[in-house]
């Protein structure tokens, strides 16, 4: 797949997160994804107390916690695998370096938002999980899980059938009286 062309111009990226433990645990796709969303930041300048935009007025992120970045974007720009995308975005969840605001939709354009966080700054962040994403169960015909779940559920079922009674009255022994 071929590259996007480069953007011009800056990111910022502080010295503190790169030599953070947290951040040198990180996977290379989430490290490029990190950068997808360091990059996917707009800034804006302040005016200064005199109402006037000038060299030395600071600039602020103004999006974020509204940060939205397409999948075809992280494949084709940032060369991550498009399977190996929700593997990095869950690790960036669960380290601290971001956080999902709404998790999208089956739609197309109904993509996940997400905010920046620093709650990697935190000791210990590096193996703390602090947002994972919630498993889905999936399910095949009539409604029946798929896979190892549908192992999980028919083992679950064989133990509860051989501790409980049985259900119906014809099934049952008669009891000893005496």
């Amino acid at each position: 797949m071929k590259p996007s062309r480069p953007k011009y111009g800056w990111v910022k990226l502080e010295r503190e997160m790169y030599q953070h433990p947290a951040f040198l645990s990180l996977g290379k796709n989430a490290i490029k994804a990190l950068i997808a969303f360091l990059d996917a930041r707009k800034f804006e300048q302040l005016p200064d107390k005199h109402g006037k935009i000038n060299k030395k007025s600071k600039y602020v992120c103004v999006n974020g916690d509204s940060l939205k970045i397409p999948y075809g974007l992280l494949e084709k720009t940032y060369q991550i695998p498009r399977g190996r995308i929700p593997v990095a975005l869950d690790e960036l969840m669960t380290k601290g370096f971001i956080e999902r605001k709404y998790a999208g939709g089956s739609a197309k354009h109904d993509m996940a938002i997400y905010a920046l966080s620093d709650k990697w700054r935190l000791p210990g962040s590096e193996k703390a999980p602090y947002q994972a994403r919630e498993t889905r169960e999936h399910h095949g015909y009539q409604g029946r899980p798929l896979g190892a779940i549908a192992d999980r559920e028919e083992a679950k079922s064989a133990n509860i059938a051989h501790e409980t009674e049985p259900i119906h009255t014809h099934e049952m022994e008669p009891i000893p009286t005496g």
